[in-house]
């Protein structure tokens, strides 16, 4: 295989924040920036090709700090990576080239004054935009492109259980032609038609969904129109640290899918996740022994898959005798599997995870591709030759991102989780963000041309719209990272670029 190198790179940021509904209920949007990381590529014989990545600066990344104070520590890692990678070493596959950098990419953004979860999210733009641009030089999907022997020579690298493996173990073949939406519901979010705060069908939803679409926010639909409407089936619940509080929400929220489903003959699936809220392992242990014995969320508990990041992240690597005793009877006792999940900043937390019992990790674009796929590589290994995919597996791998939504996330998102054969994935992007409003008229355009079965106009927007409860994937089949859609980069009408 020819040797590649980064020739240039620019970065980019909306020139207006972008509405987003990071929070769920009846809440007023967040305006956060939309980046763009934008290389060019080439091999040895001169031919070279573009590649994009795009991504919200998500407050998520660095929480319990003011917006402001994080988009500036962001901005600077942003623009100090992409003035580096042009002296990056050579590469064969861009896997060799984000194992290379990730650990300066993370050290760099502490230093900047921000979490190395966000310099983690920063390589990974980076290494997604090499991953369009490799695709394209190769006139291929960048996952099916076959690993060269560098990049599973790396694995045994990344962990010693994995020397010799082989990657394209866990990429499926042909990709599934749909993936499930897994749908959010927050804490404050109505559940009933006609509740306080909670709308009707006729609330809408940015999807264009809801028959008259007149909400301009998107969650006031309640969860009883969502599932109506769209027919989802799996759905992600958050909970906090006030047990009681939680177990009745909970209660709430299991009544009505028990309505809607069970007494239909149809069945839902559902995973906890507690944001970090939990004070101690004890805590999540005292809310999963009263999640065990409450009499109205027996069948709900039939079909609870995991319970999400409970506790602080920064408690990874930390968890003392008890903390494990505490995992342990939450799983074993309870049957309540864990997974991290803002844990996941560096390369070798899922390994830290099993090593404290917990059997879970997500799998999520801003923490990186290659991470992903170690991470469920080690899964593979552990589970004794089986993927971590299924809902079955005891080390187990989920996929998780709310935020994706404008083609050069959402696409990569779609790519990379059909690719592993992923049955259902969080993707609320389509109702929470307007995601194509940011972009020029015309790369809009090329991207209403070239996924027309994921975008539609509706009114003066380009919108993602889910094809009743999943999105298919015959549009990201193409050369590149989640197809190639168009990005000029010399277009800097709806963007600014950072220098």
């Amino acid at each position: 295989m020819s040797a590649f190198k980064v020739k240039e790179a620019r970065a980019f940021e909306t020139r207006e924040p972008v509405p987003f509904w990071l929070a769920f209920g009846n809440v007023k949007p967040t305006p956060i920036p939309i980046v763009h990381y934008w290389v060019r590529i080439e091999d040895s014989k001169g031919k070279s090709a573009e590649g994009i990545a795009s991504d919200f600066a998500t407050p998520w990344f660095h929480k319990g700090i003011a917006l402001e104070d994080f988009l500036a520590a962001y901005r600077k890692s942003l623009v100090d990576a992409k003035k580096t990678i042009a002296s990056a070493n050579p590469f064969e596959h861009p896997f060799e080239l984000s194992y290379d950098r990730g650990d300066d990419l993370r050290k760099e953004a502490i230093k900047n004054g921000t979490t190395a979860l966000a310099g983690q999210g920063i390589a990974s733009l980076e290494e997604r935009a090499v991953l369009d641009a490799f695709g394209k030089l190769n006139n291929a999907d960048a996952l099916y492109i076959p690993f060269p022997s560098g990049v599973n020579a790396l694995l045994g690298k990344f962990d010693k259980m994995l020397d010799g493996f082989d990657l394209s173990l866990l990429l499926q073949k042909p990709r599934a032609d749909k993936m499930a939406i897994r749908h959010t519901v927050g804490h404050t979010d109505p559940l009933y038609s006609g509740s306080p705060s909670g709308g009707s069908p006729s609330g809408g939803s940015p999807s264009g969904g809801s028959p008259s679409g007149g909400s301009s926010n998107p969650m006031d639909m309640p969860l009883e129109d969502f599932i109506s409407i769209y027919g989802f089936k799996h759905f992600k619940v958050k909970v906090a640290s006030k047990i009681q509080e939680s177990i009745k929400r909970l209660s709430e929220v299991a009544g009505l899918l028990d309505k809607m489903f069970l007494g239909e003959g149809k069945d839902y699936w559902i995973t906890l996740d507690g944001n970090e809220t939990f004070e101690s392992m004890e805590n999540v242990k005292q809310f999963a022994d009263e999640l065990a014995h409450s009499p109205g969320l027996h069948n709900f508990r039939q079909r609870l898959l995991y319970f999400e990041q409970p506790f602080h992240r920064s408690m990874l690597g930390k968890m003392n005798q008890q903390d494990m005793a505490a995992i342990d009877t939450i799983q074993r006792e309870f049957h309540l599997p864990l997974l991290i999940d803002e844990s996941g900043d560096q390369w070798d937390s899922y390994r830290i995870a099993i090593d404290s019992g917990i059997k879970g990790t997500s799998l999520k674009l801003c923490k990186g591709v290659f991470n992903g796929m170690c991470d469920a590589a080690l899964a593979y290994v552990m589970n004794g030759g089986r993927a971590g995919n299924s809902d079955a597996a005891e080390y187990f791998i989920s996929a998780e991102d709310l935020t994706v939504a404008e083609p050069a996330n959402f696409g990569h998102a779609l790519d990379l989780f059909s690719a592993m054969g992923f049955r259902h994935a969080e993707f609320n992007g389509f109702c929470k963000t307007m995601p194509l409003n940011h972009r020029t008229p015309t790369e809009s355009a090329d991207a209403l041309m070239k996924m027309k079965n994921l975008y539609r106009k509706v009114g003066d927007n380009v919108l993602l719209v889910p094809t009743g409860n999943y999105f298919p994937t015959s549009d990201i089949n193409g050369p590149g990272f989640g197809a190639a859609v168009l990005f000029d980069p010399n277009d800097i009408t709806k963007r600014i670029e950072l220098l």
